[in-house]
């Protein structure tokens, strides 16, 4: 069996966040890439590069 050491793959995951300010959703949403680029895959992933973010939607809710 061979096994391929370097590789490089691409895929786009699609993730949501919420927080108290803008930088906090961001960061909620984007902690999230590694658990859905693992979750379906065998071999160790020991490097993940985002190439591109591009917001699909953003919402702001205030309240008083």
């Amino acid at each position: 069996m061979t096994t391929a050491i370097n590789t490089t793959r691409e895929r786009t995951v699609r993730v949501t966040g919420k927080g108290e300010t803008k930088q906090k959703a961001f960061a909620q949403a984007l902690s999230q890439i590694q658990k859905q680029v693992v979750e379906n895959e065998d071999a160790v992933t020991l490097q993940i590069t985002p190439l591109q973010v591009t917001p699909v939607s953003l919402q702001s809710e205030t309240y008083r």
